[in-house]
């Protein structure tokens, strides 16, 4: 809910949560790195993306994220 309200530092400290709790879960790494990539920390948004994407290279949304938070450097 965090993330669909813009609240990216409170969707980073869930998310990181998450991760810990289910490690190598693509979405939860999709919309960490777009949290991360939003609060301006893109470069590590694109790791967690790339991550994410490398897990399910076949989504379409990690590819889009990927694609804006490349842009954005």
């Amino acid at each position: 809910m965090a993330l669909i309200n813009n609240d990216f530092s409170t969707a980073i400290s869930f998310l990181e949560r998450s991760n810990i709790s289910s490690p190598n879960n693509p979405e939860v790494l999709r919309n960490l790195g777009w949290a991360y990539t939003m609060m301006g920390d893109i470069k590590k948004g694109i790791i967690l993306l790339q991550r994410a994407l490398n897990i399910a290279p076949e989504d379409e949304l990690i590819m889009e994220d990927l694609g804006v938070a490349l842009l954005t450097q």
